[in-house]
């Protein structure tokens, strides 16, 4: 009873209090600060801030009064705060000593981890003129990660490599941020252990750790400029995630880390739907081409049941299975790919098609699952980018085609010549690193 008293005092005294707390001006000095007291419902309030606090969008008309050179105090007294919101790994000491020798209450955010992240929306609902909201986003923050790290607790991690710039090459520590998101998505940074949050490391150093995916902020065109940077000695997944998500403490960061858990740990069924498209995609597209007859998994299931046992077998074995030699998965990819060219030839010819829709159709059975598979995935398709797949494809048809039609070749015979081209150029793409040239727009203003 006595505390139950106590409580209710307690929050009667903030009511009566919070109303004098409310902050009516306030400045943020970090692009993350911004982003917490939007979330605190302090945007109207905000009339200043630093440079590149950029979201919210109305945050991009807040007047700038610091930068990487500094805090315009001047300018920042003549508005005259009743707040600034700071950050002490970003801003000069003596500045927030400055404005707090003038009377200017100044409240530093320096959230280390999601669990500060809630506590610095916390502190912020003490000046925010929405108490309410600023409580629910930090309620909401921790329902967020608790979401993630039930959905994907369990399963074997992912070794994953969190990379920050090329020359020099950076990555993220166990005691940040960044971390986290990565062990709340399923995964296991290779550098967990460094005694420093964010340390130097060496090519070396990430090759004999043997990552499994690499993380790198950015965009898909930051993401082939790193896969291009690590070849030949590493081939694996690169995953862009937007670099002011993944990199501020502020709550878009569970956005970014949604978006990587959904590529990291995709659930069972969601790698067997793009293992079973990516095997019956192109041929599917082709038999609706030719519109001769059913789809061929539809007369004859065969197909689409061995497709789905190949990917059950891989769920149940991947996790115990020894990592295969690098070079395996592209050969055995280049061969499927000739097989599937020349099944593609093959039954446009016998539908009738003359010898350009032939190789056509042949194309189509052999990138057409792929396509599927990344636009699915969210992927930028393997042929829209600078490796040369369909190129070999295409020659692979070719000379099926003239082998057949013009030379008059039994059609056995072309079809070997046909899925020998597209093999070794495939291989030889492989092998020797071979890419096309890439297009770029040029804007002429």
């Amino acid at each position: 009873m006595r505390h139950g008293r106590a409580a209710l005092a307690a929050l009667l005294c903030l009511l009566l209090v919070w109303p004098a707390l409310a902050a009516r001006l306030v400045i943020s000095l970090a692009p993350h600060a911004t982003e917490l007291a939007y979330a605190a419902g302090m945007g109207e309030v905000l009339v200043a801030a630093s440079d590149w606090s950029d979201y919210p969008p109305a945050a991009r008309r807040l007047e700038r009064v610091a930068s990487w050179q500094g805090v315009n105090i001047e300018r920042i007294l003549a508005l005259k705060p009743d707040l600034v919101l700071g950050w002490r790994g970003g801003n000069p000491q003596r500045a927030l000593e400055t404005l707090a020798s003038f009377g200017i209450p100044v409240v530093t955010l320096d959230p280390q981890s999601i669990d500060e992240m809630a506590l610095s929306l916390e502190t912020l609902a003490a000046y925010s003129p929405h108490l309410a909201q600023a409580r629910q986003a930090a309620s909401a923050l921790r329902h967020q990660q608790a979401t993630l790290a039930k959905r994907y607790a369990g399963g074997a991690p992912l070794r994953v490599f969190l990379q920050f710039g090329r020359r020099p090459l950076f990555t993220a520590g166990g005691a940040t941020l960044q971390n986290q998101v990565l062990a709340l998505c399923g995964g296991r940074n290779i550098f967990a252990a460094s005694p420093v949050p964010w340390p130097q490391v060496s090519r070396e150093q990430v090759l004999i750790r043997h990552p499994q995916v690499i993380i790198a902020p950015g965009d898909a065109t930051a993401a082939r400029q790193v896969s291009d940077f690590w070849r030949p000695q590493l081939t694996v997944p690169v995953i862009a995630v937007n670099e002011d998500s993944f990199t501020r403490p502020g709550p878009r960061i569970l956005l970014a880390a949604r978006q990587l858990a959904g590529k990291l740990r995709m659930d069972p069924f969601g790698v067997l739907v793009l293992g079973v498209v990516t095997a019956v995609g192109g041929g599917t597209i082709r038999d609706m081409a030719l519109a001769n007859g059913p789809v061929f998994w539809v007369s004859d299931p065969t197909d689409l049941v061995v497709a789905i046992i190949t990917c059950f077998v891989t769920l149940l074995t991947i996790g115990q299975a020894r990592q295969p030699p690098k070079w395996i998965l592209p050969v055995l990819d280049a061969i499927g790919l000739a097989v599937f060219v020349g099944i593609g030839v093959n039954k446009a010819f016998a539908s009738g098609a003359v010898p350009l829709i032939a190789v056509c159709m042949g194309v189509i059975t052999g990138v057409g699952g792929g396509m599927l598979r990344d636009v699915l995935a969210r992927e930028i398709p393997l042929v829209l980018r600078t490796e040369i797949y369909a190129t070999a494809c295409i020659a692979g048809g070719i000379v099926h085609t003239l082998t057949y039609s013009e030379w008059h070749f039994p059609l056995k015979h072309a079809a070997m010549l046909g899925m020998a081209t597209t093999l070794l150029i495939r291989l030889a793409a492989i092998r020797w690193h071979l890419k096309l040239p890439v297009f770029e727009f040029h804007n002429r203003d």
